[in-house]
């Protein structure tokens, strides 16, 4: 009870979900890019992957930064998002290879 208490005063649930509502907004407003103006069918599944493989990162910036007041940058932070991102431009650079 004391994890779901700490995750709940650190805003990961709002946060999270005011993610995930933004993200299925672009995904579906580059869906209906892809339909009207003819984009090429892949850019759908390049921003679903995005908005997919960046999950890790939004989940520790919420933990971290999401109780009000002033946060310092933690280790598990300056790994753990440069990581996640290194990740998708690696696979966005070499995956279709």
């Amino acid at each position: 009870m004391n994890f779901i208490s700490e995750i709940l005063k650190r805003r990961v649930p709002q946060i999270f979900g005011s993610y995930i509502v933004a993200s299925s907004s672009l995904v579906l407003f580059i869906d209906w890019l892809v339909g009207k103006y003819q984009f090429p069918d892949f850019y759908v599944s390049l921003a679903l992957f995005g908005v997919i493989s960046i999950i890790p990162s939004v989940l520790i910036l919420s933990y971290f930064h999401g109780a009000p007041g002033k946060d310092e940058w933690t280790k598990v932070e300056k790994v753990g998002v440069p990581v996640n991102i290194i990740f998708i431009f690696i696979v966005f650079i070499f995956g279709h290879y």
